[in-house]
């Protein structure tokens, strides 16, 4: 006859073990997924700074309601305005991994250029005209945000296929 208690000790050894190993595996498979954070293209939080250096060419021609599109003098805000056709300026961006797979990400930056001339020749502007030798002083600014969000198919250690 068998006694049920005869084998306890056995068994909860073997459920100990069990158990342990079934934990470790877990803790195993918990700093697996952790450890994706050291690698160098799963970087937590990354902030950039750079130049932007466009080669700008603005040409506008201005109209009245009334008037057939091809009226109106076109206007180069470069040579005729004073402005510079080459801006420096700085951006900023920050991208920020969420989880593993998915980021966020800003970038600024804004171009201020402003300049003077006289004006070589007239310019019709919708219903105004700007008579040749007038001193003009101009200016165009632009300043852009950007966001994007962003989810990674491929993260590996040498590898982010990214689409956003």
């Amino acid at each position: 006859m068998e006694r049920p208690f005869q084998n306890l000790p056995a068994r909860i050894a073997g459920v100990a073990i069990f158990a342990l190993l079934l934990s470790f595996g877990q803790a195993h498979a918990a700093k697996k997924e952790r450890s994706w954070r050291s690698w160098p293209t799963a970087d937590r939080l990354i902030v950039s700074y750079g130049l932007y250096a466009p080669r700008i060419d603005t040409k506008v021609a201005a109209r009245s309601r009334n008037q057939p599109v091809n009226f109106g003098t076109v206007v180069d805000f470069e040579s005729q305005f004073g402005l510079d056709d080459q801006a420096y300026d700085p951006v900023v961006a920050v991208r920020w991994r969420m989880t593993k797979r998915q980021s966020l990400a800003f970038s600024y930056f804004s171009i201020d250029r402003n300049g003077a001339s006289v004006l070589a020749q007239d310019i019709e502007w919708g219903d105004d005209t700007l008579e040749a030798g007038a001193t003009v002083f101009s200016y165009f600014n632009v300043e852009a945000l950007e966001a994007e969000y962003s989810y990674s198919f491929v993260l590996t250690p040498r590898w982010d296929w990214s689409a956003g």
